[in-house]
């Protein structure tokens, strides 16, 4: 079973040049969501892996992966 790739998470916040709190308000989630995502506390559901994905132009399976492939 695959995971997701918190910490690329991160990574494609900071090359993004974003902050939590903008990513969150970019998503429609709070501060604290995004927080969890990248600490792996929790992972985003469908819905939010997609608006990731959308977000960032990459694939869902790269935020799985912590691929940069889009």
């Amino acid at each position: 079973m695959s995971t997701f790739a918190h910490a690329h998470l991160k990574a494609l916040r900071h090359n993004a040049g974003q902050t939590r709190e903008q990513l969150a308000v970019a998503l429609g989630r709070s501060h604290g969501t995004i927080t969890a995502w990248e600490r792996g506390t929790s992972a985003p559901n469908a819905e939010a892996l997609y608006l990731l994905a959308a977000h960032f132009d990459v694939t869902i399976d790269s935020l799985y992966n912590g691929t940069a492939a889009p």
